[in-house]
């Protein structure tokens, strides 16, 4: 086989470097997107049109590589959530000269005449939504490549219904090419208005954002008095759930949504599910969710058993507040909880904590018992006094993992 060329032609054909010209016009056959071959229309060889099956294209990528030399045209930089991915699984590194050009990411933050060193970059290009949320919590700055289905419309649409309303919107649109367009937005705006499909998105935080931590003070989350997992208790909490990256946890009963908040810090790429009965408190949930802008987090309001049908299968699952009927509530979850899942139930009463060790031995999990005893030092006079906090259970069930 002979070498394959991958080419970044940046922004368009402008945007070469005169060694990259020389391949294109050197190369027996040119291959990539229509767009990009009808740039390269002065070219007399073959041309590779990238239609339908990718791995079919491959295949003939590959049969022209044996007869003569191939130029592969991508945009930007190949290697960029560009095709040198699938090139190099398909063919082998050895096989292929990359030849970089400029990124749609670089090109836009020249535009704005930004520094992106800090920024997050994120793709939706054929990926959910969802991927989209980590990044907000941890960066100021975020580019963004969309697709037909993930549009700037429908993003911004997101973040609001979501109430993370500390973003404004750039699109900037048909980079490179005369139609280019650049429109910096609110997402009220951008909500309403249709764009090229040809654009990137740079979301910036419009104000310093409240940071989130494990482990924060009961008084930085909006709350009903004394509804809430106490900080102390919420680490133990976390720390029993033995979070993952992209997994999805179930927040039964969140009341502030204290605890599925803090465990979004160790859920990237992951889900949170909330589910409370009490509309206040629902209200409360989305409050602290907006003002730590965690966008990986849904709540969802009713009665616990009702919601439960509707939700995607977890693998954590905290049932923080559940009433009289723990047990119940247990026995449906494991009915959904995915193998070697997870279920962490917290209770003040003792009754409730020998509901909840019952039912989760009785489901064949292994389980593990705790008591959180917590006091905490108050000044008296000029020394201190320790002032207890109630006793809580944590009772952690762990299902049989597949195949036992």
């Amino acid at each position: 086989m002979n070498t394959i060329y991958v080419v970044g032609m940046g922004m368009s054909p402008h945007d070469l470097l005169p060694e990259g010209l020389a391949v294109l016009r050197e190369a027996d056959t040119l291959a990539g997107g229509r767009r990009h071959l009808e740039e390269c229309s002065w070219h007399k060889g073959g041309k590779l049109v990238l239609k339908g099956s990718v791995d079919k294209w491959l295949d003939e990528v590959g049969a022209w590589a044996e007869k003569g030399t191939v130029a592969v045209l991508a945009s930007g930089d190949p290697g960029f959530y560009g095709i040198l991915r699938r090139l190099t699984g398909r063919f082998g590194s050895v096989n292929l000269k990359v030849m970089p050009g400029v990124t749609t990411v670089q090109a836009a933050f020249a535009r704005l005449r930004l520094s992106w060193d800090q920024a997050g970059i994120v793709s939706l290009h054929g990926r959910p939504l969802d991927c989209l949320w980590q990044f907000l919590s941890s960066h100021d700055q975020v580019a963004i490549f969309t697709d037909r289905e993930n549009t700037p419309n429908r993003i911004a649409e997101a973040l609001l219904q979501k109430g993370l309303a500390n973003w404004g919107i750039t699109v900037l649109e048909d980079l490179g090419r005369e139609s280019e367009k650049v429109r910096k937005l609110d997402l009220e705006q951008a909500s309403l208005l249709e764009f090229s499909p040809l654009n990137l998105v740079i979301l910036s935080r419009l104000k310093p954002g409240r940071p989130l931590s494990l482990g924060l003070d009961e008084a930085f989350f909006e709350h009903a008095k004394g509804m809430i997992t106490k900080k102390e208790v919420r680490a133990v909490a976390l720390a029993k759930l033995s979070l993952k990256p992209g997994q999805i946890l179930w927040d039964l009963g969140a009341g502030s949504g204290s605890v599925g908040i803090e465990a979004s810090l160790l859920l990237p790429g992951g889900r949170v599910e909330a589910v409370e009965k009490n509309s206040a408190r629902v209200d409360q949930i989305k409050a602290n969710q907006a003002r730590f802008e965690v966008g990986c987090l849904t709540v969802h309001e009713g009665e616990i058993m009702e919601i439960i049908p509707g939700l995607p299968r977890p693998d954590r699952v905290f049932v923080g507040g559940a009433g009289k009927d723990l047990a119940g509530i247990i026995a449906q979850v494991s009915s959904y909880l995915r193998p070697g899942g997870l279920v962490v139930a917290s209770t003040v009463l003792m009754d409730s904590m020998i509901q909840a060790r019952k039912a989760m031995t009785s489901l064949g999990f292994e389980v593990d018992l705790i008591q959180v005893q917590v006091s905490r030092g108050e000044p008296l006079a000029h020394d201190l006094r320790l002032v207890p906090l109630n006793p809580v259970w944590l009772i952690t069930g762990q299902s049989k993992p597949c195949g036992e």
